[in-house]
């Protein structure tokens, strides 16, 4: 299992990103993250891969995703190689070049009680 060093999440809706932001405050001020851990969220767009460059496992829960940022963030993905995961939830992707599936894992959602998250490395 990798260590988590850094854990960030990327939220187009500013409401969802403020949320994110004050559970995350909430965790901390009881004492439950770990110092150790660095955790932030980005008000942004996930298709814009600057956001997430240094990244070795991007994971998009993408039920809701317009086909277009799946395939942008696919690309992006498969362009980077060097062994990053990518994650996708409740579908499959697009066959790309240089992105193969390692696995298939159904897992409890609040909207499901075994909803499928298909496990990608680039490279």
């Amino acid at each position: 299992m990798t260590e988590v060093r850094r854990a960030f999440g990327i939220e187009l809706a500013e409401h969802r990103h403020q949320g994110a932001e004050k559970l995350a405050s909430a965790l901390r001020t009881r004492g439950l993250t770990n110092p150790d851990q660095k955790l932030d969220f980005i008000n942004g767009d996930i298709t814009d891969a600057s956001l997430w460059g240094d990244a070795t496992v991007v994971f998009m829960l993408c039920t809701c995703f317009p086909d277009a940022v799946v395939a942008k963030v696919v690309d992006a993905v498969a362009a980077r190689g060097n062994g990053i995961r990518l994650i996708s939830g409740s579908f499959s992707v697009a066959a790309v070049p240089g992105l193969h599936l390692e696995q298939t894992i159904a897992l409890p959602t609040t909207f499901s009680n075994g909803e499928p998250f298909y496990v990608y490395r680039a490279g």
